[in-house]
């Protein structure tokens, strides 16, 4: 069951990084991934390093949560996707990477929040 869970949370973070101009082959890769959703989101990456610390990955846990609903913002959704995202990332990833999904990170700016961090395209 991990391993699926695994192929299918790589498989939804590389089709998002695409459409974000992030290279898609980091979603593959464990932490490094995290790391480029957190700065996405407009967080810092390094925040990815205390997962490694026993007992803080609820620390980790709630910047993810802000990540995903910055992430979310910038391609115009609301705070139910926040929800999905926290439930279920590699379903969240997939639908924001589907064609049809707009990514806008200017819209960021209108709740008041910076631009992403990581190396997304404007």
């Amino acid at each position: 069951m991990i391993v699926v869970g695994y192929v299918l949370t790589s498989i939804g973070y590389a089709r998002l990084f695409r459409k974000v101009g992030i290279e898609p082959w980091i979603g593959w890769v464990p932490y490094y991934n995290v790391w480029k959703l957190l700065e996405l989101g407009g967080q810092p990456g390094w925040m990815v390093l205390i997962a490694l610390i026993p007992g803080a990955s609820i620390v980790l846990l709630i910047f993810l949560i802000f990540a995903e609903h910055r992430i979310g913002i910038a391609f115009g959704k609301d705070a139910a996707w926040t929800v999905l995202g926290v439930f279920l990332p590699w379903l969240w990833a997939m639908l924001l990477g589907r064609d049809r999904e707009v990514y806008d990170p200017r819209r960021l700016a209108a709740f008041g929040y910076p631009p992403p961090t990581g190396a997304p395209r404007d």
